[in-house]
C-alpha cells in the first residue's frame, strides 16, 4: 500500500543522503501521466519505474537504467469464484476494476484483455480504483465483475476477505521496477547510488534483456 511505499522510499532517501552527503528528498507526482512528463523533462535525479511508466526504460533520454529489482510479477484478472464470468471474453459489456491509468497493473491487464479479443474502448467499462484491496472488495457488491491485480497483492488481500476469488487469466514474469539516475549525475555519485542499491536485498544490475 501507499504507506509501505512511503516507508520504503523514505528509508532509501535517508540512506542515500548519507551515502552522497547531500539531502535526498522523496517526491512523486499526482498521476502516472504527470510522472512520465516529469521523467521526460529530467525533473528527478533518481527515479523508480516499472512497466506502466515505460516498457523499455533505456529509451528515456535523460536517464541511465542502473539497478533493477531481482524478481518478476504475475498480473491476474480476478473474479468472484461463484460469479458468471468464466473466461476473459465473458467480460464484454461488463464493468471491470482497474488501478490507476498508467500503472503496471493497468498496462498488463489491458494487454491480457486485448489478447482475448476485447475492444477495450467499445466492449468494456472500466472502474478506476485506488488500491488492490479496493479492486477485490468491489467484486463483492458487484460494482465490477472482475479486477486486475498483481498476484502478491491478491494473495495478501485474499486472506482478509470472505470472498472466494478465482484467477481468470494471468500474464507471468512481468518485469519488476528499475532504478534510474539522471545522466547529469556524475559517474562517482552514480556508482555510489548503484553500490547502495545493490546492497539491498533482491536487487541486481540492470539487464536490458529482461525488458
Amino acid at each position: 500500500g501507499s504507506k509501505q511505499v512511503s516507508s520504503t522510499f523514505s528509508t532509501i532517501g535517508e540512506d542515500l543522503s548519507f551515502e552522497l552527503d547531500v539531502p535526498v528528498r522523496l517526491v512523486s507526482s499526482s498521476s502516472m501521466d504527470k510522472y512520465r512528463q516529469r521523467l521526460r523533462e529530467g525533473w528527478f535525479d533518481i527515479a523508480v519505474v516499472g512497466p506502466g511508466v515505460f516498457v523499455a526504460p533505456r529509451v528515456v533520454d535523460n536517464y541511465v537504467p542502473l539497478v533493477m529489482v531481482d524478481r518478476t510479477l504475475d498480473i491476474v484478472i480476478a473474479v468472484d469464484d461463484e460469479g458468471p464470468v468464466k473466461n476473459v471474453s465473458d467480460l464484454e459489456g461488463k464493468a471491470v476494476g482497474t488501478l490507476l491509468r498508467g500503472s503496471g497493473t493497468w498496462l498488463i491487464q489491458r494487454s491480457i484483455m486485448r489478447e482475448a479479443g476485447l475492444d477495450l474502448e467499445r466492449h468494456v467499462s472500466f472502474l478506476v480504483l485506488r488500491t488492490g484491496n479496493d479492486c477485490l472488495l468491489a467484486l463483492a457488491p458487484l460494482q465490477v465483475v472482475a479486477s486486475g491485480i498483481s498476484e502478491p497483492i491478491l494473495q495478501a488481500v485474499e486472506e482478509t476477505i470472505s470472498l472466494s476469488v478465482r484467477r481468470l487469466d494471468r500474464m507471468q514474469s512481468v518485469p519488476a521496477p528499475v532504478y534510474l539516475v539522471h545522466r547529469e549525475l556524475g559517474l562517482a555519485r552514480r556508482e555510489l547510488v548503484a553500490d547502495y542499491l545493490l546492497g539491498r536485498d533482491g536487487t541486481k544490475r540492470y539487464d536490458p534483456s529482461v525488458y
